[in-house]
């Protein structure tokens, strides 16, 4: 029986969803997307990606069932809009995470954030190459390999390193911004 189960979300339409049990990896897949027609008028032929909340909400539905009774927590990396983004990439970006939040809320799943700063410097990654969290998730879990193989995987080895972050600094015990179920 699993005791705590901590999902890390590295936010974002290229991010990625990690489940540790107990703190060992179950999951580790990209976050769903897909695509909606873009509402310019100019190209009606044109579409953007977007999260898909339900199909978000389903895998979350399916990780909560197999492990009923299990403390759960989400992490989300606190993220911001950096100077040189575009005013359309930072909403596009905040609107990711609304939706992150929004179907966490829904399942009542409680959610709390952390700074990159803070769990890159928990696992030793200040100053490293983007790479590095890949290839440390490569070495410490190889039996998870599979779901690391190219360098894209890199949000999947973030959104691993920040359940692992939540699960190392027992987070688990903290203030949460949403309520746990009766």
């Amino acid at each position: 029986m699993t005791l705590r189960l901590t999902l890390g979300f590295d936010p974002g339409f290229t991010g990625a969803i990690a489940v540790l049990a107990d703190g060992e990896p179950v999951l580790m897949r990209d976050i769903p997307v897909h695509s909606v027609p873009s509402p310019t008028q100019d190209k009606p032929d044109r579409t953007k990606r977007e999260i898909n909340p339900f199909r978000l909400s389903m895998v979350l539905r399916d990780v909560l069932r197999a492990h009923p009774g299990a403390d759960v927590l989400a992490v989300l990396e606190d993220v911001s809009v950096m100077p040189a983004d575009s005013k359309v990439a930072g909403f596009r970006f905040g609107e990711s995470l609304g939706a992150l939040k929004g179907v966490l809320g829904s399942l009542g799943i409680r959610w709390t954030t952390v700074r990159a700063q803070a769990w890159k410097k928990h696992h030793g990654l200040i100053g490293t190459q983007k790479d590095a969290a890949r290839l440390m998730v490569l070495q410490r879990w190889p039996s998870q390999g599979i779901a690391f193989t190219q360098k894209r995987d890199i949000g999947r080895a973030d959104a691993v390193l920040i359940a692992r972050w939540a699960f190392d600094t027992e987070a688990h015990a903290g203030p949460y911004l949403v309520p746990r179920r009766a």
